[in-house]
C-alpha cells in the first residue's frame, strides 16, 4: 500500500509527473496550471502516507482478517 501511494504520488509532482502531462494535453492547457492545480492533492496523498507509516495497523487491518499477515 506504502509503495502504491509513493508511485502515485510521483506520477502526479515534477519532473517526471506523467499524469500531469496527460491532463495538459487532454485539456489543450500548459502544464504549469495543472501542476498548481495538482498541489493540494499531492498534499493530501503526503499527509495519507504518513498517517499509514504512523498507524501501520490501518494498512494491515484486512490481511489481517483474512489470515495473510
Amino acid at each position: 500500500v506504502l509503495v502504491l501511494k509513493m508511485i502515485e504520488i510521483s506520477l502526479l509532482t515534477p519532473p517526471v509527473g506523467i499524469n500531469a502531462f496527460i491532463i495538459s494535453s487532454m485539456a489543450k492547457i500548459r502544464v504549469e496550471p495543472v501542476f498548481r492545480r495538482l498541489l493540494p492533492f499531492v498534499v493530501l496523498d503526503l499527509l495519507v502516507t504518513a498517517f499509514f507509516f504512523l498507524f501501520p495497523d490501518v494498512v494491515l487491518w484486512l490481511p489481517r482478517l483474512m489470515k495473510l499477515v
